[in-house]
């Protein structure tokens, strides 16, 4: 039997020492290592005591093993622990093994062991002696740990499939063999000629269980790879089988979901979180991302901690949020039209003045060609082809165009734009500035300076107009004096004083024409304004009208004027120029009215008087209405008319703080009205 012991004690020891170079970071490995020690020790035990020569000495060395088997079932249940993935239990070596020990102790330093022991023999060589209560009690003691850590591996390896189940089993049946050998022992069998052979079968047992560590992967590799991988992740690792029922996790999965139970189904809760269609949930403050893997008759649950990431995902989300509400901001708060377009010219983006100047909504353009949005027409798309085939090309395009879309009508300045990305056209700008207001000033400038030069030929003329007014109107004076000469002759025959009245009729004529030159040119001041009724000047004027006008044209009137603030003579004149307009104007059978009313004036302050003349004569087009009032522009045929009639009606007017207005309409007539101020005073200036 010694020989087989010394084989046993070195195959424990080889075992130890192999398993711990090569797995003494694994839980498996650890435990198997000091089971392989525990067994060392039993067989050194027995070694010793089979070396010693007196019977007394053997047994005290037998009683001492006592403590040692004590050791080495601890140990069984600490190994079938760790293969199924349970804590290491110190408490067992504790409680089974210390009693063990100081059992021993007591044996060994007193005589107590002659109380069970002494019938002891050495027969052979071989301590042999009966078997007391307390062996019994002792046996059953450590077999029934034995049990324990047999029932763990069964329990541990009816979970498990494959190569592990194999592994499995193998562990179950090493443990056994020390089982089977206390019970041959018990029962005073012999194997060999031996009683005990627990020394030999032991060996049996490390030898199996390192063979079977050494080739499962789930006990050396596997489990070093789960201690130093899986147990260190900071993700929850969680394995559960098709009933949902938990097989494995790592210690970060049970600080999370607390308590997770072998072989238990999950929680409901933790159910529909890890095994759920969620992707993420909250667990207190912290937010975990799951991910399923399907896996062998099961799932493989990861939960990440994202937490942090979370943050900054919201807080980088939140920074592009703002940035881009401050862009979107600037480009909707931006008073030229913008837009944002695809390489293939479709409408991506629009801002709110391009909006709300077609009176659409953004939905209304996004993803439709931007030639056929409303922004244009056939003629603006005539010119917005060209551009975008230019700016597809990656150059830059401009065009001026109108836009007309409803009521709105804008010139716009439009620009195209390519935006290049990675050496290639990934976006065009449009861009369009309303230069409406820029044209309309520039032409008003135009206008303005049109009518600066205008006004500066007509002063110019006003100035030579005046001078010739004056010479001229010397020299009808003249002939005025020398017609009132010859008038005074008495042997002047009636066909001569016919003569002469025509010719005083020519130079009233004339002098009617100096006087309307020198009121155009304003060096002609009949003196100072006083107060007139208009009604009165017409009614005075009467006479002389109805002569204007003859017989083939009716002359009405409506008086209910009031009194104005004029130089003398210069309504008289302003009647007779409009009356004489009116005249011409109508054909015979035609009418010309005279109105004068009294209203409140939208652009004097205060109240005005109006006096109007109407006709039904031909009309005036736009274009001649639009030029009616400047000097010398006339219609009529060459030596017919001067033009200076209404410009004449106009510059009193202006000088009495007044104005004219004037409609036609060609074939309805004409209606020129003159308002001035209305009078409320005493009197007038003198």
């Amino acid at each position: 039997m010694v020989p087989a012991a010394l084989v046993s004690f070195c195959l424990n020891v080889t075992c130890a020492v192999l398993v711990g170079m090569r797995a003494r970071a694994s839980p498996q490995g650890r435990a198997l290592v000091r089971v392989c020690l525990a067994q060392a020790a039993v067989v050194a035990g027995f070694l010793v005591e089979s070396s010693l020569g007196s019977l007394h000495g053997r047994v005290i060395a037998d009683g001492a093993q006592l403590a040692l088997d004590g050791l080495l079932t601890a140990e069984y249940v600490n190994l079938a622990l760790a293969y199924a993935r349970r804590p290491h239990r110190p408490w067992l070596v504790r409680c089974f093994g210390l009693p063990a020990v100081g059992a021993a102790g007591v044996i060994v330093t007193s005589g107590a062991h002659r109380l069970v022991r002494g019938q002891a023999t050495l027969q052979g060589g071989r301590l042999t002696y009966p078997f007391e209560v307390v062996d019994y009690v002792g046996f059953a003691a450590m077999m029934s740990l034995v049990c324990v850590a047999i029932a763990i591996l069964v329990s541990a390896t009816l979970r498990e499939r494959g190569s592990r189940r194999v592994d499995g089993v193998a562990l179950v049946a090493c443990v056994s063999a020390p089982l089977v050998g206390g019970f041959l022992a018990l029962l005073g069998l012999e194997v060999g000629g031996e009683r005990d052979n627990t020394p030999l079968l032991v060996g049996v047992t490390a030898a199996g269980a390192t063979v079977t560590f050494l080739r499962s992967r789930s006990m050396a590799l596997g489990a070093l790879a789960r201690e130093l991988v899986v147990d260190r992740l900071r993700e929850a690792v969680i394995v559960v089988d098709d009933d949902q029922r938990v097989v494995d996790w790592n210690p970060t999965a049970e600080r999370l979901v607390s308590p997770l139970e072998l072989g238990a189904p999950l929680e409901r809760a933790w159910r529909e979180r890890l095994l759920g269609a969620q992707s993420s949930f909250a667990e207190g403050e912290r937010v975990w991302e799951v991910s399923r893997t399907p896996v062998e008759s099961g799932w493989l649950v990861v939960a990440r901690d994202v937490t942090e990431l979370t943050r900054q995902v919201e807080a980088r989300t939140a920074a592009l949020e703002e940035a881009a509400a401050r862009l979107r901001a600037i480009f909707d708060n931006a008073h030229q039209f913008l837009g944002l377009l695809d390489a293939e010219g479709r409408v991506l983006a629009a801002n709110r003045a391009a909006l709300e100047f077609a009176g659409v909504r953004e939905e209304d353009v996004l993803g439709r060609p931007f030639r056929e949005t409303v922004w244009w027409d056939r003629h603006g798309r005539e010119l917005l082809d060209p551009a975008l085939e230019q700016a597809r090309r990656g150059r830059f395009a401009r065009f001026e165009t109108v836009h007309e879309v409803g009521e709105r009508r804008a010139e716009i300045d439009f620009t195209l734009s390519p935006a290049v990305h990675d050496g290639r056209v990934a976006f065009l700008v449009p861009e369009g500035r309303d230069i409406t207001a820029l044209r309309e000033a520039e032409r008003e400038r135009a206008r303005l300076g049109e009518e600066r030069s205008r006004s500066e030929r007509l002063e110019l003329l006003g100035r030579l107009a005046a001078g010739v007014a004056h010479d001229f109107n010397n020299l009808l004076a003249v002939v005025g004096c020398s017609v009132d000469l010859l008038a005074e002759e008495a042997s002047l025959s009636g066909e001569g004083r016919q003569t002469l009245l025509d010719i005083r009729e020519t130079m009233e004529s004339g002098a009617s024409l100096t006087r309307q030159l020198l009121a155009f040119s304003r060096q002609n001041r009949l003196g100072e304004p006083v107060v007139e009724e208009v009604d009165a000047v017409v009614a005075r004027s009467m006479g002389m009208l109805r002569r204007l006008l003859g017989d083939a044209i009716d002359l009405e009137m409506a008086l209910s004027g009031g009194p104005v603030l004029i130089v003398p003579g210069q309504l008289e004149q302003c009647i007779m120029n409009l009356v004489v307009n009116a005249r011409d104007a109508s054909q015979p059978g035609g009418r010309v009215a005279i109105v004068t009313k009294v209203q409140r004036s939208e652009r004097l302050s205060g109240r005005e008087v109006v006096l109007e003349v109407v006709d039904v004569g031909s009309g005036m087009t736009e274009e001649v209405l639009a030029r009616a009032l400047d000097p010398f522009f006339s219609t009529k045929a060459p030596g017919k008319g001067t033009g200076l009639g209404l410009a004449t009606v106009a510059r009193i007017a202006a000088e009495a703080g007044g104005y004219v207005t004037i409609e036609s309409k060609v074939g309805e007539g004409t209606r020129v009205a003159v308002h001035l101020p209305l009078h409320e005073g005493d009197g007038g200036a003198e």
